[in-house]
């Protein structure tokens, strides 16, 4: 099960009492109303509701009506610039915001041959340059193949063998395991490295000397002097082959298409309510759809997406040096996913210091 959550208060906007300055409420509050002298929202645009949520009967917190405005507003925008394929969310969202650092991977790619099979695998944690790196693999007419990052050795060499990849991006975190698998995947020629923030790519395994060893930024920067003609998908081919973590038995994978992914998109768009001034902050594997879904959708609305991780999510999580800040006390998001597992930290770090 997956929960959406929205930090949004529950009361009309022109009834609702005034917080005070430094408040929570403060800190989330929509948009102010327009003066009549300000102009009106054009009709295409998805106007504010008055209510971000309503008490059920029953206790807990619903979507309000009109909460669906977002998710029609992105289906009309598609469908008007006769958007069928990620590659094409990727160039509509540029054209709209600008020549964002994100997009210079793309081209970067094209110099790394794929092999037949034309898939690369993501063998990573949830980070801004796995989607990234994803975006610019889609924006060639690549396929992504998903790899959860705490998998057994068994379980990332059947999914990676099944797939044929050549490519495999990974992580500065899962690079000693990368070395474990290689061995057992004669397929993969290049290994493309996320660097850690401090430690860069590290020591590379010896075990890996035999492939290529690309660090990320390299890649990023080939792209900036490429102009190579990308080849351009169509929305019946397959976007991404998503791995099950495993649970019950060795990963299974399942082919989606472009317009599968899609309407997935459009979906989570509409089912969730998303306002301008939200931050999101993200910590779900982005190998689970719903997680890759939710951030195509966030970045087609031009919402602000902040990276953390489970391990680092509270002041209380394992991987938090003790007097430090977690991710969500520094990010400060109004917006998150959530499963039960992250729920219950959440909580237990909350009544521990009741």
């Amino acid at each position: 099960m997956n929960v959406c959550f929205a930090a949004h208060p529950a009361l009309p906007r022109s009834e609702g009492p005034q917080a005070e300055e430094g408040t929570r409420a403060d800190l989330v509050s929509a948009e102010p109303v327009p003066k009549p002298s300000e102009p009106v929202p054009k009709p295409s645009e998805p106007a504010p509701s008055q209510i971000y949520g309503v008490r059920h009967e029953d206790g807990y917190w619903v979507k309000a009506d009109p909460g669906y405005q977002k998710g029609k507003f992105l289906e009309e925008e598609f469908r008007a610039a006769n958007i069928t394929t990620l590659a094409a969310i990727v160039e509509n969202a540029a054209t709209k915001l600008g020549n964002k650092p994100c997009m210079g991977v793309r081209q970067g790619l094209a110099k790394i041959c794929p092999g037949v099979s034309r898939r690369v695998a993501i063998f990573a944690e949830t980070r801004a340059e796995w989607f990234m790196s994803a975006m610019g693999c889609l924006r060639q007419g690549l396929t992504i193949v998903t790899v959860f990052p705490n998998l057994s050795v068994e379980e990332i060499v059947a999914s990676l063998c099944e797939t044929e990849v050549n490519v495999l991006i990974v992580s500065h975190a899962t690079l000693k395991t990368t070395a474990e698998v290689i061995s057992k995947c004669s397929a993969i020629k290049h290994v493309i490295v996320l660097e850690d923030q401090l430690e860069g790519v590290g020591i590379v395994p010896e075990v890996l000397k035999n492939v290529s060893v690309i660090p990320f930024h390299e890649v990023v920067a080939t792209g900036k002097g490429l102009n190579a003609s990308l080849r351009q998908p169509t929305a019946e081919d397959v976007a991404i082959i998503l791995y099950t973590s495993g649970s019950m038995s060795l990963p299974k994978g399942t082919e989606l298409t472009h317009a599968n992914v899609i309407a997935t998109v459009i979906g989570y768009a509409y089912q969730s309510d998303l306002r301008p001034d939200d931050r999101y902050l993200a910590f779900l594997p982005l190998a689970h759809v719903l997680e890759f879904c939710c951030e195509i959708a966030l970045v087609s609305l031009n919402l602000l997406i902040m990276y953390g991780s489970p391990m680092t999510l509270t002041n209380n999580s394992p991987k938090v040096m003790q007097g430090t800040l977690g991710d969500v006390q520094v990010a400060r998001p109004t917006y998150i996913n959530a499963v039960p597992l992250i729920l219950d930290r959440i909580v237990r770090g909350v009544t521990e210091k009741v």
